[in-house]
């Protein structure tokens, strides 16, 4: 079931927002009045598959829920609350789907809640599978933040740091992660390494600093097409899905 997570101030508002949500489908909803709650949460692993943050809180806005957020969930499917149209830009720098004016009206909240659910589904879809020594495991791409080749199995970290370690490869570690080219998130860094760019913090040198603070090397038979794609990725049109 897809996770709603609603954070504002404003009792009447959370409530109303909570009845509008609960209106348009089957979601499980989760109704915070203090940002600093939700943040604690999110701290403590809670992830959601939508966000609907106002952006001017007491505590913390919503935008520095939206940093926060993004340090791990590169995703989730934020919308902004806000009484002005003037944090556009700001909401791009978090990389926010869309912002709505309070009050809220049902009609554009539903549109893009609908746009939301259908890109979680096609997000969920995407599966990666990994034959491990106690069965069979399928990891969503979106939460994959990059494997590495150790030994000759194959090794995936995940987003939330959660390690899967694979059964023995008997295929070259090129041919174990070829599934993951169909998403061009993910780039090969090494003989050794592929990263989800969503969960890149920056390029130091020869070498992807990961949002985890893990340093994945770039080889330099790479290096050109690994930092043209970050810097794509990054400011000309990174994709989400």
């Amino acid at each position: 079931m897809i996770k709603v997570a609603l954070c504002d101030n404003d009792i009447r508002e959370v409530t109303n927002l909570r009845d509008l949500v609960a209106d348009f489908g089957d979601f499980e909803i989760h109704s915070y009045f203090d940002p600093l709650k939700l943040s604690q949460d999110i701290e403590a692993g809670s992830q959601f598959d939508i966000y609907i943050l106002d952006i001017v809180m007491t505590g913390m806005s919503g935008l520095n829920l939206a940093k926060q957020i993004r340090l791990t969930d590169e995703t989730a499917f934020i919308i902004f609350l806000t009484c002005h149209d003037g944090y556009a830009l700001a909401a791009y720098g978090v990389r926010a789907f869309q912002y709505l004016l309070k009050p809220v009206d049902a009609k554009f909240l539903y549109s893009e809640l609908s746009i939301a659910r259908n890109f979680i589904v096609r997000r969920d879809q995407t599966l990666f599978p990994i034959k491990t020594p106690t069965g069979l495991v399928a990891v969503p791409f979106h939460e994959i933040a990059y494997c590495r080749s150790e030994g000759r199995r194959l090794v995936c970290v995940q987003n939330d740091n959660q390690v899967i370690k694979s059964s023995t490869l008997r295929i070259p570690f090129s041919a174990a992660i070829k599934p993951l080219f169909a998403d061009n998130s993910f780039v090969q860094t090494h003989i050794s390494f592929i990263v989800n760019l969503n969960y890149v913090s920056c390029i130091k040198e020869q070498d992807f600093l990961m949002k985890d603070k893990t340093l994945v090397p770039i080889a330099q038979r790479h290096f050109s097409e690994a930092k043209e794609s970050y810097l794509y990725h990054v400011f000309g049109g990174e994709s989400h899905a």
